[in-house]
């Protein structure tokens, strides 16, 4: 089929939605665009969360800290739990904890779905 590299995402959603996302490439795709393939995983997260958010009422049980909103806007735009911790001087534990509880609050798996989740709530902008 000539299909040299590509990636399917799971995408989880609220209330247990599910849906999934494939991209493929074939051998004559330039490589800056395959170069965008690992952010693939954000926008369909994010994509999947804006057009259910237009179905479904999402809000917040319990509102962000100001700690977590810092943390948060920090993670969005790229930075490290390191680099997060330097920036708020705190601790990395400290950062971790905040995204533990970011995580819970949002009802997501992992950072990448953080992200998605946040810029479809608004919580956060790019």
């Amino acid at each position: 089929m000539g299909i040299t590299s590509g990636i399917i995402t799971p995408i989880r959603g609220v209330a247990s939605s599910k849906g999934s996302l494939c991209v493929v490439f074939d051998a004559n795709t330039p490589s800056d665009e395959l170069a965008l393939l690992p952010n693939c995983e954000v926008w369909t997260m994010y994509l999947h969360n804006h057009v259910e958010s237009l179905y479904v009422s999402v809000q917040l049980q319990t509102p962000l800290s100001r700690c977590e909103t810092e943390v948060l806007e920090w993670t969005v735009s790229g930075k490290t739990c390191s680099e997060i911790a330097q920036i708020l001087i705190i601790s990395q534990n400290t950062v971790l904890f905040h995204l533990t509880n970011l995580r819970y609050k949002l009802d997501v798996n992992n950072k990448h779905h953080l992200i998605a989740r946040a810029l479809s709530l608004g919580l956060v902008e790019l």
